[in-house]
């Protein structure tokens, strides 16, 4: 029954060229070496923009949103203890509208305005809350 079994032999363009010449570098990069000098360009250009797509995603889901901690602006006074007491907290928070006005991340406002509350700031406790 050996003697029947015959041997597999490609059957494809490739296979055939890769027969016929088996010292050539068969690997990524010389196939990477092999293409046109347009083609690599592409190739590049397309890796660019890929690596700038990931970098870009990567940034935007850090961006943690932030909304104002209470609506209006604090006297400097307040201002200072209300940050003073947020660094203390080890809370992230952000001054904006030239230093008047907290920010802090969104899903935080409420347990702040409480821990806030519970420590007696603002003084002058805004409207509403």
């Amino acid at each position: 029954m050996d003697a029947v079994v015959t041997a597999l032999t490609p059957a494809n363009q490739a296979a055939l060229l890769a027969e016929a010449t088996p010292d050539a570098p068969r690997g990524a990069l010389a196939r990477l070496q092999g293409l046109p000098p347009r083609k690599k360009t592409l190739l590049a250009v397309g890796t660019a923009g890929l690596v700038a797509v990931l970098v870009a995603l990567a940034l935007w889901s850090r961006h943690v949103p932030m909304s104002p901690l209470f609506p209006q602006v604090l006297p400097n006074t307040e201002l200072g203890l209300v940050v003073e007491q947020l660094t203390k907290l080890g809370e992230k928070h952000e001054l904006v509208n030239g230093g008047g006005l907290i920010m802090v991340p969104t899903e935080r406002i409420n347990t702040l305005r409480m821990k806030l509350g519970m420590a007696g700031l603002p003084k002058s406790a805004p409207y509403g809350l």
